[in-house]
């Protein structure tokens, strides 16, 4: 879990990011951050795992919050997080623009300070090594390393699975001698 504090105009934000394995645990995550803000004025999140993403405003205006914080998740190309802004209210009225750029920034100074748990996805994909040799050169084009086996080839890629599923399917996905096996790795 890694923290982060932001004071705009008297408010203050504080970010939560979490890492999760699965989706149920976000509740839990969700009622660990609630117990420890108990006085907090709206208790906004984002989270990814995989290719459920969901975001909440909590009664802030529609867009200024969830979202951005989702958007900042995804331009870090971070999966199975939690990000709760945690809000406090100051007093003093920010604005749709101002609340925008406030949780933006909780939400992006709360990734770069992360030091465990939220990792960028990495994705290893085993083939045959005919369609490893055939293919190598196009799979390095795409970003991936090649590592040749007897059997097998494996191509690392810096993504999630999806993204790496994506690249390698015109490839490999109508070859009948190939399988492709995906999973993350770290």
């Amino acid at each position: 879990m890694s923290e982060f504090r932001l004071v705009e105009k008297k408010s203050v934000f504080v970010g939560i990011l979490m890492p999760l394995d699965l989706e149920e645990d976000f509740r839990a995550a969700f009622l660990e951050v609630k117990e420890k803000h108990p006085q907090a004025t709206h208790i906004t999140f984002a989270c990814k795992m995989g290719a459920f993403e969901r975001s909440s405003d909590a009664k802030e205006p529609a867009h200024v919050a969830g979202s951005q914080i989702l958007q900042e998740i995804l331009k870090a190309e971070l999966d199975h997080v939690a990000l709760f802004v945690v809000r406090y209210f100051g007093g003093v009225k920010l604005g749709k623009v101002g609340l925008r750029d406030a949780y933006r920034k909780c939400a992006r100074g709360t990734i770069e300070s992360a030091k465990v748990g939220a990792k960028k996805q990495k994705t290893k994909v085993l083939v045959d090594a005919v369609v490893g040799a055939k293919f190598s050169q196009k799979f390095e084009l795409l970003g991936g390393k090649v590592e040749f086996g007897k059997e097998k080839c494996a191509i690392l890629f810096d993504c999630g699975i999806e993204k790496a599923k994506e690249l390698l399917l015109p490839f490999v996905c109508d070859k009948e001698f190939c399988t492709v096996e995906v999973f993350e790795w770290e």
